[in-house]
């Protein structure tokens, strides 16, 4: 039995766990150079900071097992950090109900932990699948350099809904579905400084509904983490309207910018800053999602997982490409 999963984010990930329960040849295409997707972690000059997913909460009682296990193995933690909520000019303390995890010593630990190479025939990085083909009954992928893989049986995609479009457009049943799914952006940056900041909290989000042209949406002490180091660096993610509307600016532009910003929320004039990282996440949060756990057609034995059935978050993608491998396996 051959089964070919097209992404190595987390529900691709745990799509692949499930199914190495049996004795099943996985074979993994990502078109990055490493898995993990939004739950990955940036390393600069040896420094490791989350500029995807920063956090785990709300959990339902499945995914609570799942967290359960991570913290038994300590692949998580609690992130016990000062939070508030900046409204125009002034912040609010935040008192959450709910424990906030991390992965540790970063959120990119998640897939690491869930990832068993051992299970894997073959794991292809920089390797982006742009069509597919059915030859007499076998699925074949093909690339974007035209390299052809065969011989699969089933095909998981686990990739964004409007990626996934496009390798699959000849499937009128399948387009019907992945359309209804619709996406804000993000602009993710890293601010690693040379000189630690005197600001109570570790993690601030910002509601943007009055305060015109403003960028930034979430902040956070990216070393008050636990199992983080001491370096200080501070993570921004950007207002997905405002990312919207400024994605044709370079990104020195949109760096220059939101330091601005930045530095106006902490009260500073100055801001020592060591070295900055920028990236787009195009397709960060499905603002619309399908109200299933996952796409199943099998009359041509085809599935589709990830944040974008039951949710748009970590907890949704991993439950997805979980329910979508049980599914999988009562099905062979």
């Amino acid at each position: 039995m051959n089964i070919a999963i097209i992404g190595a984010g987390i529900s691709g990930i745990a799509m692949a766990k499930e199914l190495s329960k049996n004795n099943i040849k996985i074979d993994i295409f990502e078109k990055s150079r490493g898995r993990g997707g939004r739950t990955g972690t940036k390393r600069v000059d040896n420094l490791n900071f989350d500029l995807g997913a920063q956090y785990l909460n709300n959990f339902d009682d499945e995914f609570q097992t799942v967290i359960e296990d991570m913290k038994k193995n300590n692949v998580v933690d609690i992130w016990n950090g000062k939070f508030g909520n900046l409204k125009e000019k002034s912040i609010e303390p935040i008192f959450l109900e709910d424990e906030i995890y991390v992965g540790v010593p970063k959120m990119g630990t998640l897939v690491h932990y869930l990832f068993d190479r051992s299970t894997i025939s073959n794991i292809f990085f920089k390797t982006k699948i742009t069509d597919t083909e059915i030859r007499a009954d076998k699925w074949v992928l093909i690339d974007s350099n035209g390299n052809e893989y065969d011989n699969y049986d089933y095909v998981i995609c686990s990739i964004p809904a409007v990626q996934a479009k496009d390798i699959f457009n000849k499937y009128k049943n399948v387009l019907s579905k992945l359309n209804e799914v619709q996406y804000t952006p993000r602009y993710a940056i890293a601010i690693m400084l040379n000189t630690k900041l005197d600001f109570e909290y570790d993690g601030l989000f910002i509601e943007n509904n009055k305060r015109k042209n403003k960028a930034i949406r979430w902040i956070a002490r990216n070393n008050s983490k636990p199992g983080r180091g001491s370096e200080e660096i501070w993570v921004i993610h950007t207002d997905k309207k405002w990312s919207a509307q400024n994605l044709e600016r370079s990104n020195e532009s949109i760096l220059n910018y939101v330091i601005e910003e930045f530095k106006e929320i902490m009260n500073l004039e100055k801001l020592n800053v060591n070295k900055t990282y920028i990236h787009l996440w195009r397709y960060a949060i499905a603002s619309t999602f399908l109200d299933e756990n996952y796409l199943w057609i099998p009359d041509i034995k085809l599935g589709f997982c990830g944040d974008y059935f039951n949710g748009k978050n970590i907890n949704s993608a991993y439950m997805s490409g979980l329910k979508l491998g049980i599914k999988l396996l009562n099905n062979i």
